[in-house]
């Protein structure tokens, strides 16, 4: 075996170990945490990924993990606890479920208005007004200038009631 591929064997293997460690040491962390109370372990963890693992395992996702399964939050560089999550679970076997560098928490749907709606549609087209990085052509300025004036007098659609949710009623019982 040459020496490159041995070298290369012996990096996937140590990237293997760095994760099982990190994950075990994640989970330890939290589980300190839920038991205790005392955020210095995922504090210890979190100073770790800065000053060791930079270039292996990202910070990011562990804080965005630990301040998802735990009532901690991330200020002034460090964990403490959230009181306004006092009474959180701290559920180890979601927490498990997943390894903190591939951790994305579920996003939660937002509400927006017809009033963000225009006013978005209408920052966007003042974004291409202002573009430095493109320049419109005719075509690009004439769309530009009818969508402006398509918008200009928009306001939100006022819903007086909502209408009444259909029923999943089979045909033959429809007739």
């Amino acid at each position: 075996m040459s020496k490159f591929l041995e070298t290369l064997e012996n990096f996937k293997g140590a990237i293997t170990n760095a994760k099982q460690y990190a994950r075990e040491a994640a989970l330890l962390a939290l589980d300190h945490y839920r038991e205790h109370g005392d955020t210095s372990y995922l504090n210890q963890f979190g100073e770790v990924l800065t000053s060791h693992a930079k270039n292996f395992t990202r910070k990011n996702p562990y804080l965005i993990w630990a301040c998802t399964f735990a009532n901690v939050k991330w200020e002034n560089e460090k964990f403490s606890k959230d009181m306004s999550r006092k009474d959180m679970v701290i559920d180890m076997e979601k927490a498990a479920a997943k390894d903190f560098w591939d951790f994305v928490p579920e996003k939660v749907a937002k509400a927006i208005t017809g009033d963000d709606i225009i006013a978005r549609l209408k920052a966007q087209l003042k974004s291409f007004e202002n573009g430095s990085t493109f320049t419109l052509d005719d075509a690009g300025r004439a769309t530009l200038a009818l969508l402006k004036s398509a918008i200009a007098g928009v306001s939100p659609v006022k819903v007086v009631s909502a209408p009444a949710p259909v029923e999943n009623v089979p045909l033959s019982e429809a007739a």
